[in-house]
């Protein structure tokens, strides 16, 4: 049963490799781009070109600069780094294992499982779901070590917003 799900998530993953990052109104893109070009130098519209480099965390436990948009995913590897990057609407589904998100712009994304792990450092949260079970000195940790966040919930449903 639990292959069937990864089936499902991972086809519902593998079916957006193209550019058009979807699910953002007029003031979270506003607001991804605020993120964008403190860590990156670009804007929503210019990234919004660049096409969903999700397929590169199946193949490499360490990418840089890539983006990933529109997705359920799960961490293949035990140590991943996503660093200097963008996730932006999407789900990771972290579940303890070890993750980098180094100086990584997350906007609009649901991080779910155990994410005591991950290295926010330098990254720039907006609109992030963290696990519901997240204590508030894991919260506070990281808000520390982020260089920028604004409207932090705590809600894992990864299911809520992709209709299943």
């Amino acid at each position: 049963m639990k292959s069937l799900l990864l089936i499902c998530l991972s086809s519902l993953s593998l079916s957006s490799f193209g550019a058009d990052i979807k699910g953002l109104d007029p003031h979270e893109k506003v607001d991804a781009t605020k993120c964008l070009m403190k860590l990156h130098g670009v804007n929503y519209e210019q990234i919004n070109k660049v096409p969903n480099d999700l397929a590169e965390t199946f193949h490499n436990p360490s990418v840089e600069k890539i983006l990933m948009h529109n997705f359920i995913h799960e961490l293949v590897f035990d140590e991943s780094k996503i660093e200097n990057s963008a996730v932006i609407s999407g789900s990771l589904l972290i579940n303890g294992k070890k993750l980098s998100l180094k100086n990584t712009v997350v906007a609009n994304a649901t991080l779910a499982g155990d994410i005591s792990n991950v290295d926010f450092s330098g990254a720039c949260l907006i609109n992030v779901s963290l696990p519901t079970d997240t204590s508030w000195l894991e919260y506070f940790k990281i808000r520390r070590s982020v260089g920028y966040f604004s409207n932090i919930e705590f809600d894992d449903n990864i299911y809520k917003y992709h209709g299943m």
